[in-house]
């Protein structure tokens, strides 16, 4: 770079990702790190906790990850606009082995909560979108909702007849879907008089479900291998793996499903004519889980090798990292800057971009099977 083009300065034009407002424009010189631009904006939000939870996009990529890189180096020039996504607190929650799930502030680090009622292993937990109830499962056969205020146990759900395995909600809250060792799902409607709908035809656990972002469908995994989309209680589109399938989760749009199988392989699935897109090869052991970011960017897998991977939606490995237990469980925070991930002993969250351990889950007397954000985004 020439001494002219150095001593150069670029106005930065700064918005808010979302509502996408103006924050306001900055003059910097273009040799200098994007290390700065960021303390910059941290200034233009009067950020008390500097740029913790801050991340820059530039035409869509993100620059927090190449905070060394000078301004031009990361392909920004004068009249540039980039984006802020700025991290807010959302409630975590954890289940265990030990019979309770709990509640946590992601912000201090501190249990809030803790729910005590299954009288068996609690397998899974979901908190509902508005942060105003959790959903658990146990091998007690049960699905128990609770206050997140209060830690009242609000209901059980009975139906299943084996060991109870995931929980999840819709989108609007309204339902929710449990799978069992019973080759079960069920359907509730989350009111004070719930409804179920039995979605029947697995030949083996169903081991996980989840409900499209629109709330149309929903999808199921089980150790049958086979994935299934069902709409209106009936099986739209069947899956057929090479082993167990042990999650399924949807694309944004709702287009695509990923799957995570015990044949050491992840796989992006079209929802419309069931072909396989895409296919995530790598890991040396079975896979526990893989889900998307909330934006589609990314793809995150765990397995038994005790390493959890990203991925870019072209099926190229970004970043890889290794855990002292096998993940078993895994969430994205709503704003995709942080993931949580549970297995053995340990649940932490970590920051997307350095993987960097910010918190870890500590309180629970026994392995730790799941964990899950709020996707309030309101925190």
């Amino acid at each position: 770079m020439s001494e002219h083009a150095k001593n150069a300065v670029l106005k930065i034009d700064v918005f808010l990702a979302v509502p996408g407002t103006q924050l306001g424009q900055l003059s910097l010189q273009a040799d200098e790190p994007l290390a700065v631009l960021l303390h910059a904006v941290a200034e233009l939000l009067g950020s008390s906790s500097g740029v913790s939870g801050l991340r820059l996009l530039h035409k869509g990529a993100s620059l927090t990850r190449e905070a060394h890189k000078s301004l031009t180096a990361a392909g920004l020039s004068d009249g540039s606009a980039v984006e802020v996504i700025r991290h807010t607190s959302v409630l975590a929650a954890s289940a265990s082995l030990d019979g309770t799930a709990r509640l946590w502030n992601t912000k201090s680090g501190a249990c809030e909560l803790v729910l005590h009622g299954h009288v068996a292993a609690v397998t899974c937990v979901a908190v509902s979108p508005d942060s105003e109830t959790v959903a658990t499962s146990s091998h007690d056969f049960l699905v128990k909702l609770w206050s997140t205020q209060s830690g009242a146990c609000l209901r059980d759900l009975v139906g299943h007849e084996g060991h109870v395995l995931s929980v999840s909600f819709s989108a609007d809250g309204a339902w929710l879907v449990s799978t069992s060792s019973d080759a079960m799902a069920l359907l509730w409607t989350v009111s004070s008089a719930p409804r179920e709908v039995l979605l029947a035809g697995h030949r083996d656990v169903v081991t996980h479900a989840s409900f499209d972002p629109a709330g149309m469908a929903v999808a199921t995994a089980s150790r049958d291998r086979t994935a299934r989309l069902w709409r209106d209680g009936h099986e739209a589109l069947r899956l057929t793996h090479g082993g167990e399938v042990r999650s399924v989760a949807w694309s944004l749009d709702s287009s695509m499903l990923l799957t995570a199988c015990s044949d050491l392989s992840a796989k992006v699935w079209s929802c419309c004519d069931g072909n396989c897109l895409l296919n995530f090869l790598g890991h040396t052991g079975a896979l526990t889980c893989a889900l998307f970011s909330p934006d589609d960017r990314l793809v995150l897998t765990a397995s038994e090798d005790r390493t959890v991977r990203f991925w870019d939606l072209s099926g190229n490995q970004i970043k890889r990292f290794e855990v002292a237990e096998p993940v078993c469980s895994a969430d994205f925070s709503p704003d995709g800057l942080l993931f949580i991930t549970a297995g053995g002993d340990n649940a932490a969250i970590r920051e997307v971009d350095s993987l960097r351990c910010v918190l870890e889950l500590k309180g629970h007397q026994g392995p730790i099977c799941s964990a899950a954000f709020s996707q309030d985004r309101k925190g």
